[in-house]
This record gives C-alpha cells, sequence and structure tokens, in this order.
C-alpha cells in the first residue's frame, strides 16, 4: 500500500506493471490518495487525504491575520500558502477566511498575467483603500506563483538553457532576450542572483528557493514608493510653476499651465492657486486691473485652452471688507478708493462683461466659500472637460500610502502536514484504508483507493472503488524525454468553488469581511458527532462541497452574510 501523491502513485504504477510481469508473484499494489496540496484528483479521485486537515490549520492562522489586519489597522500581511504546482490550499483557505487578495496561480496563467499586472493590481488596491482610510488587508499566495506568470516561467526557460547552474552572474542579463531582461530588470537584485544560483536536480531554477510573498510585498512598496516619489516631485514642480506665475507673471508660461485663474483683486486668486500646486496642478493667475475704463488682458490668454481658463466673482460687499482689511495690515489706510464698495462694484461689473466675452471660461462665485470647496469645483470642471491633469492628486490621503505600507510576511508551510486530523480526514482516512485493504487482499493490483463520492451527506453513504492507476496517467517531458506519469491536477477554472470564489472577491477587495475559523474542532462518535445530513456536510472541504454542487446554483450559500465562523471552522458555508 502506498500513500502519496501523484510522483509517489506514479512510481506504484511502474512497480505494480513490474510485479504482474511475473506469473509467480502474487503481490497487489495499491495506492492510497495523500497530499495536502490535493493536486491527486480526477477520474474517480475527489479529494487527498490530509487536504482538509492542513486548510483547516492555515484557516486558523490566517483567519487570527485577518483578525489582527482589522484590529491593529496598520499591517498588510503577505501570506504565502502551500501548494507549488497547484492553487487548491489558496483556493481553500479564501474561502473560508474572505481575505482582500487571494490569487489563484492557475487564473495567472490562463489570462496570461503579467508578474508586473499582479503588482500593479496589489499595489493600486492598497492605494484605493489607503484612500477611504484602510491601511491595512491580507493578501494569500500560492506557494508557486511564480511557475504559473508566463514572463516568469520564460525567464526561467532561458536561464534553465543559457546558464545552467551557472555560479557567475555578471553576464546573465546581457545574454537574455529582450522580454526576458525586462523581467528580470523588476525583480529585486538579490532575487534574480538568487534564481540564477540556486538549480533544482534538473538544472532548472529552483523557484522555491523565492519567498513569494515577500517578493510581491516588495514589489509593491516600490511600486508605491516610487509613485510617492513621483507624486512628489510633480507637486514641487507645481508649487515652482505657480510662484513663477504669480499674480500675472510669464504670461509666455501660461500655455504649459493646467489651469490659469483670473479674477479683480483680492479675491482669492493666489490661495486657490497655491492650494491646488500643493497637490500637483500647475496654476498660473492673472489679476484684473482697470486701465481707461475697463479690463485688458494680455495677448498670451488666446494661447490658453477656454476649458482650463477660472474666472473667479465674488459678493462686492464681502470683497470691499476685504480690501479693507488688507489696507489696514499694511498702514494704507488712506486709500479708500481701492476699498470703497463703487469701486469694487464698477470693477466687478467690468469683469462680468469681460467673462461674457469668453463664454468657454468657467466661472466661479467664491463669495463665503472655502477654499476646498472652490478647488473642488475647479477639479470637477476639469474632470468633466477632460482637462484634469494625470499628476493631480485626486485625495491628499493617498499621499500617506507610501508612508502607511507596512508589509508583514508569513508562510503557511509544514505545520499543515503534522497538525491533528479533521473529523473529515480521520474518517476519510480511515475509509481509504480500509478499501485499500480489501483491494490489496482481493489481488487487485495498479489502483488506487478512493471514494468515489465524499460530497454525500453520510459517511455511511460513500462508495468505495478502486481507480486504474493508468485512467490517471499522461505523457510528459521529463529531462528531455517523454515519460508516462501521473498529472497534478490544477484548480479547475470552471468548477463550482473558482466561480464561488471569483463572484464574491470583488466584495472582499474594499470591504473588510474577514471570518476567523478558530482552530479545528474534535469530538468523538460516543459523544454525539453528528455523522449525517447537513451538520456532517459542514464538516466537508468547502471547495469539495462547492466544485461537488456547483458554486453559482444556490445548493451552497454563504449564510449569515458577514458573520464569522463558528469554531468549527465551516458555518460560513452552509449547505
Amino acid at each position: 500500500v502506498v500513500c502519496g501523491g501523484d510522483d509517489s502513485n506514479t512510481n506504484a504504477a511502474f512497480l505494480a506493471e513490474h510485479l504482474a510481469a511475473d506469473p509467480g508473484c502474487r503481490t497487489a499494489v495499491v495506492g492510497v490518495p495523500k497530499t495536502i496540496d490535493d493536486d491527486l484528483k480526477g477520474g474517480g479521485i475527489g479529494v487527498s487525504f490530509g487536504f482538509d486537515s492542513a486548510s483547516g490549520v492555515y484557516a486558523e492562522t490566517i483567519g487570527n491575520l485577518c483578525s489582527d489586519a482589522r484590529s491593529a489597522g496598520k499591517y498588510w500581511h503577505f501570506v504565502r500558502v502551500m501548494g507549488r504546482n497547484a492553487s487548491h490550499l489558496t483556493l481553500e483557505c479564501a474561502l473560508r477566511c474572505a481575505p482582500n487578495v487571494a490569487l489563484i496561480g492557475e487564473e495567472v496563467a490562463a489570462e496570461k498575467i503579467t508578474l508586473a499586472a499582479v503588482v500593479d493590481d496589489v499595489a493600486a488596491l492598497v492605494k484605493a483603500r489607503a484612500r477611504e482610510g484602510l491601511t491595512h488587508g491580507v493578501v494569500l499566495v500560492p506557494e508557486g506563483l511564480l511557475a504559473f506568470v508566463p514572463d516568469v516561467a520564460e525567464l526561467m526557460d532561458e536561464l534553465s538553457r543559457i546558464h545552467p547552474g551557472a555560479s557567475d552572474t555578471s553576464n546573465v542579463m546581457a545574454s537574455l532576450s529582450l522580454d526576458a531582461a525586462k523581467t528580470a530588470a523588476s525583480l529585486p537584485n538579490d532575487i534574480f542572483a538568487e534564481l540564477t544560483r540556486s538549480r533544482d536536480p534538473h538544472g532548472n531554477p529552483r523557484l522555491s528557493a523565492v519567498d513569494t510573498e515577500k517578493l510581491l510585498g516588495r514589489m509593491v512598496k516600490s511600486r508605491n514608493d516610487a509613485a510617492g516619489a513621483t507624486r512628489r516631485e510633480e507637486a514641487r514642480l507645481a508649487a515652482e510653476f505657480s510662484r513663477d506665475a504669480d499674480d500675472g507673471a510669464r504670461p509666455e508660461r501660461w500655455k504649459d499651465a493646467d489651469a490659469l485663474i483670473v479674477g479683480v483683486s483680492r479675491s482669492g486668486k493666489t490661495p486657490l492657486a497655491s492650494y491646488l500646486a500643493a497637490r500637483g496642478m500647475k496654476v498660473a493667475n492673472l489679476p484684473l486691473v482697470p486701465r481707461d475704463g475697463e479690463l485688458v488682458c494680455p495677448s498670451q490668454i488666446h494661447d490658453v485652452d477656454p476649458r482650463r481658463v477660472f474666472a473667479l466673482t465674488v459678493a462686492p460687499e464681502e470683497l470691499s471688507s476685504v480690501r479693507a482689511n488688507r489696507l489696514r495690515s499694511i498702514g494704507a489706510e488712506g486709500d479708500e478708493e481701492y476699498s470703497s464698495l463703487r469701486a469694487v462694484r464698477l470693477e466687478l461689473s467690468m469683469a462680468k462683461a469681460l467673462y461674457a466675452k469668453n463664454p468657454g471660461w468657467t466661472a466661479i462665485d467664491v463669495t463665503h466659500r472655502a477654499i476646498e470647496e472652490i478647488a473642488a469645483d475647479v477639479v470637477s470642471t476639469m474632470k468633466a472637460a477632460g482637462v484634469l491633469p494625470d499628476a493631480y492628486n485626486r485625495d491628499e490621503r493617498e499621499t500617506a500610502v507610501d508612508a502607511k505600507f507596512s508589509p508583514v510576511y508569513h508562510f503557511c508551510g509544514y505545520e499543515g502536514r503534522s497538525g491533528l486530523p479533521t473529523d473529515f480526514d480521520a474518517t476519510y482516512a480511515y475509509t481509504l484504508g480500509y478499501a485499500a485493504a480489501t483491494l490489496a487482499v482481493g489481488g487487485a493490483n495498479g489502483v488506487i483507493a478512493t471514494v468515489t463520492n465524499p460530497e454525500a451527506s453520510s459517511p455511511g453513504d460513500w462508495r468505495v472503488a478502486g481507480v486504474p492507476m493508468c485512467r490517471l496517467m499522461r505523457r510528459e517531458s521529463r529531462e528531455g524525454r517523454e515519460r508516462l506519469v501521473i498529472k497534478k491536477t490544477p484548480v479547475d477554472l470552471n468548477g463550482g468553488a473558482f466561480a464561488a470564489f471569483v463572484s464574491r472577491r470583488d466584495g472582499w477587495r474594499m470591504v473588510d469581511r474577514y471570518a476567523c475559523p478558530g482552530p479545528v474542532q474534535f469530538s468523538r462518535a460516543d459523544e454525539g458527532s453528528p455523522r449525517e445530513g447537513a451538520a456532517w456536510v459542514e464538516r466537508l472541504p468547502v471547495s469539495l462541497r462547492l466544485d461537488a454542487f456547483g458554486g453559482l446554483r444556490g445548493r451552497c450559500e454563504r449564510s449569515g452574510g458577514d458573520a464569522e465562523d463558528d469554531g468549527g471552522g465551516r458555518g460560513v458555508w452552509a449547505a
């Protein structure tokens, strides 16, 4: 009896064939599907024992991290989950815990999502949550993610062919193709160096040597740090531009301005320009001063897109009061004409006439309004007109993203395979052992013991069988030769579990719907532990139920909305 995954059972198949060739040999070889990665399935095998127990151990840890993230409010937890060749554990833990992000390697490969796109998506979510005051999150990363990323896979292929086991990495970049070199350049230097040095027994780069969760977190931080530095530099340049173009100066530069603010003296042009400039907008302003009974603008104003010109107006009484206060502050109370209500009304009427001659300008009444309100009008108008500059920081809280992004890294690894078994796994493994013994005693050779309907509502309804190993074997190139092997089974992107995950994950990104399954619960049959009906089905792996019943057809629905799980770790998904 051989207990193991695809490699162990592949060896068992050849051993069975070898023994079967000897007419005098009565030995039977029977396999048992045992892998916490759950990548030995299909052809009559619904699930491997150990998967549910490992999922329970990991889900407890991830649920605790979700609670910590929400409680502390300042950490992003990046969690690498076991599974070098399949993302079953990541999917199962995501369905149990509802993290903000869960990357499924098989989807990344199918959609040809590049590493840069993965990083951009997570970085964008970090910024989007920060804008809402949420500077925390939980990201699940399958251990084998990099093997699924197409551009990284291409890089790995070139490294294995060009530099098999090379220790000198100085000329590696020069030997790569343009695309592969671009991917390599996006990786942190120490990680790329590790990939060029560390090789598996077949001479391929050892991706398992890369802490994928740290790679992703570091690249997200680097991306946001770079974006923050860019924003700060844009704000500095915008502030310099606005100082140079203040009070009508440098009209030849108006054509380069993001916005031009015009208005009579003391109508609030400079404060508004400074406010917008601090957020990355290049703003010039022009005071409208009467000359010979009219307001005349420099000819350069015709070089400015009218959609970018904002004409300020204000109530005469308020403007008169502001001017009077200004005169008192500089000790020039004698210039009463400047602040008189008559002079103010005359200037405002001339400004109104000028604005009427330029209908493309946007007039804004600033009477009794705060700078923030006026700036919001400017931004919304420019956005509607399609002329809002990309550099403009639409939300000042975004500037704090790079300072507040604090990644913390975790690996859900070998502790998953050494935890005590769940009720399901204990019952399932006992049943598989009984089936394997029965098959062996009956002389069945080259088969894998299985339960054909593990999703049944009671173990009493389970049907055991022996699946011929040859049914699971496929041709695969290994070490340059075609060989028959039992191939690993990836996540089924057309299955009910993945469909349920896809239908819910967008709702997890911006709203914390974390579930905390808690520790795996144990009970004895003679103490009334349920072994049938809905109470038993809730003890099955979530992905097993969803794949069996259909993730979107209503047989399995998430109970209680956003309610956290009970202590058993399954109540979040009711049959």
